[in-house]
């Protein structure tokens, strides 16, 4: 659970855009280098309408997982791949290519991994997702739809699949992740 710095909801149009984040990619707990479209994101500057549950703290900084449930924060720690706050824009979706590949990597190798990514529904409606390898045919995924009013849901679940399918995003060599052979979501918190 790390906050979410306001500088990087700075670059937001509607979701905002993926930069630095303190164990994300490009971090010291993270080798590789921060991604080059997150420096590009972080020039395209607007605001983010904050939800509820995405105000900031007395020190600026947004957490995502202010409201969740104790069972998203009692989660085992898992190596994190980092934190994407997806930022739309006129010619699509600018995500974290960093995380987002660090991620694919475990999966493929059937090692444990975090992934979490903040966007926004086409309403307007925040949606937090935490994917989760636990081993090569073991995949937690958690979705907080608390800040979407027309999702299925009022708050967090909790899904345990079998592997994850990708299909191209936007932009060259983006991934957009999506669960496969997953058992009944589970709501928590309730």
């Amino acid at each position: 659970m790390q906050p979410i710095r306001m500088a990087t909801l700075a670059c937001a149009v509607l979701l905002a855009g993926c930069a630095a984040i303190p164990g994300g990619a490009g971090s010291p707990a993270d080798s590789r280098p921060a991604s080059p479209s997150a420096s590009a994101s972080a020039s395209a500057s607007a605001s983010l309408a904050l939800t509820p549950s995405m105000e900031p703290t007395a020190d600026g900084s947004i957490d995502p997982f202010a409201e969740a449930p104790s069972e998203v924060l009692a989660r085992e720690p898992l190596p994190a791949c980092g934190i994407e706050i997806v930022e739309r824009t006129a010619a699509g979706d600018v995500r974290n290519p960093d995380a987002r590949d660090c991620f694919w990597t475990a999966w493929q190798e059937g090692r444990p991994a975090e992934f979490v990514t903040v966007g926004l529904t086409i309403e307007g409606g925040r949606v937090t997702e935490v994917v989760r390898v636990l081993a090569a045919d073991a995949v937690e995924w958690f979705i907080d739809w608390s800040g979407d009013p027309f999702g299925p849901y009022d708050g967090w679940v909790r899904m345990e699949c079998t592997g994850i399918a990708t299909h191209p995003g936007d932009g060259p060599g983006i991934l957009i992740f999506e669960p496969t052979g997953c058992g009944p979501e589970t709501a928590l918190g309730t």
